[in-house]
């Protein structure tokens, strides 16, 4: 026994090289701020931790896996932006399992199942190093740590579980897997829905090619067990603590009847999609899954074809994902939807990899490397901010580490907008908490909700950024406007533009302070007398 730790750890050896590889890549992520929508989940997560149930403590449309997630980062590392980095780093971690692990299998006479080909050591962190180099290399902080690459690792793991079933017939137990995997991935985000139903067809309809009529009817029906089991768990708590109207109304009246993303023009190519973003990655998936379908027709391998075509059709889900929001395509501020294709377009170029080097793992990690130099050298920019790139974020902690550049020098990076930017909110932070009290309460307008992470404060409303509670149902105007005059917040953060709110404001007692930096416009803090 104790023979066989030697052997299993040098067995390891390469992938746990490629993990560690994949961990040091990230690390100027572990430094990342939040930008718009991170703080609204974190808000949401420490008050799930406090015993308040999403949608009750605060207005969002993300289904509640995200403030679970959120909640789980806090409980484990603190109250930290930091904190929920980590997490994603997991999920970059997870994703590669999931993909250097997504292969066939096959069942000998004994009833031995064996991995078709079987894993060399060096493809787990090969797939991880993959993982790593897609998700931080064509996205920036503003992308980064958002659900998307979440709901990637259960988009994904319900298509794992079938691939991997010998002769394409997954147990029982593995059918009722798959959909509550499936199910999962939508209480990250709903478009999800997509790949839920493409693997429950390929349930039903590969029994059916065969003639198992009896056998279609039967995973179809444990499919759906696992689909409803998994929603019946997320709907228990709110039912159980009485806030189910609270996730009725935002996750089902508001989206279905209120809900109004607004256009955006589509003219030309998707930014993300252009050579200097997020083109390297797609052409990348494209070249190495041509590969593998050539060398596996090369090799008359009717099961690795299926098994390309089964990669081709989960990548061409997600996309399809990503397609059904309109807005993500032609706007820079809504990259982050992009995220989701990382494990999806990773997959294609592990399995390339894998028909063109199968029996050296150490050299798909070498190879692994090398596209990865070749896309931090290549530097792709950021969609926020043109100047940035992975490469810079490097050389500016680099520079940190030296004490040639401070951490404040560092923060210019992080923005979306002028207006929207990490140094100015720290600004106005600091005006805040030069003020504050114990017990003092703060509300905000616009997507700025990152204020109240920065002064450790909350909201006496659960519309966490004041701008939606006019965007919605006349009922929600009242009830801000209600709380604007019976509980009003001790700090009201707007700007200088919102000319009518301040008048607003301060008729109800507020004092104005501006926090201007000469750039406009700029933020105007509103402080109560008490």
């Amino acid at each position: 026994m104790t023979e066989r730790i030697p052997h299993r750890i040098k067995q390891a050896g390469l992938d746990l090289l490629g993990a560690a590889a994949a961990i040091i890549y990230a690390l100027p992520s572990l430094a990342y701020p939040f930008a718009r929508d991170h703080p609204v989940h974190w808000y949401i997560g420490r008050r799930l931790l406090e015993g308040e149930m999403p949608y009750a403590s605060g207005a969002s449309t993300k289904p509640p896996a995200v403030f679970v997630v959120h909640a789980l980062s806090q409980a484990l590392f603190g109250d930290h932006m930091w904190s929920i980095r980590v997490f994603d780093l997991a999920f970059v971690l997870a994703n590669g399992v999931l993909i250097a692990t997504f292969r066939r299998r096959r069942r000998l006479a004994d009833g031995t199942i064996l991995e078709t080909p079987p894993r060399r050591p060096g493809e787990l962190g090969a797939a991880c190093m993959l993982v790593a180099v897609f998700h931080y290399t064509f996205f920036d902080f503003s992308d980064t740590g958002h659900p998307e690459l979440w709901q990637a690792f259960f988009m994904l793991a319900p298509a794992w579980v079938l691939a991997r079933a010998p002769e394409l017939r997954p147990s029982k137990g593995a059918v009722v897997l798959a959909g509550a995997l499936a199910c999962t991935a939508v209480m990250f985000k709903h478009p999800a829905v997509f790949s839920g139903v493409m693997v429950g067809m390929a349930v039903v309809l590969v029994p059916l090619a065969r003639g198992e009529l009896k056998r279609a009817a039967a995973d179809a029906g444990l499919y759906t067990a696992g689909v409803a089991l998994t929603l019946a768990l997320t709907l228990l708590p709110f039912w159980l603590t009485g806030t189910l109207g609270a996730f009725w109304e935002l996750m089902v009246d508001f989206i279905l009847n209120h809900y109004a993303p607004g256009e955006t023009p589509m003219r030309g190519a998707p930014p993300w999609l252009t050579y200097d973003h997020g083109l390297f990655a797609v052409l990348t998936a494209l070249v190495f899954l041509a590969a593998g379908f050539g060398v596996a027709t090369a090799a008359r391998d009717r099961g690795e074809r299926r098994l390309g075509v089964w990669i081709l059709l989960v990548l061409l889900v997600a996309a399809a994902s990503v397609v059904v929001q309109r807005r993500a395509l032609f706007s820079f501020t809504f990259t982050y939807y992009f995220v989701v294709l990382t494990p999806f377009l990773v997959l294609p170029v592990a399995w390339g990899l894998r028909r063109a080097l199968p029996s050296s793992g150490l050299a798909q990690l070498a190879s692994v490397l090398a596209l990865g130099a070749l896309a931090f050298l290549g530097g792709p920019k950021g969609t926020h901010n043109a100047n940035w790139s992975y490469r810079a974020e490097w050389a500016g902690w680099i520079d940190i580490v030296e004490g040639t550049r401070t951490r404040e020098e560092q923060w210019a990076f992080y923005y979306n907008s002028r207006l929207d930017s990490y140094v100015r909110q720290r600004g106005v932070a600091r005006a805040i908490n030069e003020r504050k009290r114990e017990g003092d309460t703060l509300c905000v307008d616009g997507f700025v909700p990152i204020l109240y992470h920065l002064t450790d404060t909350r909201c006496p409303s659960r519309f966490l950024v004041g701008d939606g509670a006019y965007g919605g149902p006349p009922s929600w105007r009242v009830e801000y406007e209600t709380m604007l005059r019976e509980d009003p917040p001790s700090f009201y953060v707007t700007f200088s533009d919102r000319g009518s709110k301040i008048r607003q404001l301060e008729r109800l007692g507020y004092t104005r302070h501006d926090v201007s930096d000469g750039a406009r416009p700029y933020y105007v803090v509103m402080e109560r007398e008490r």
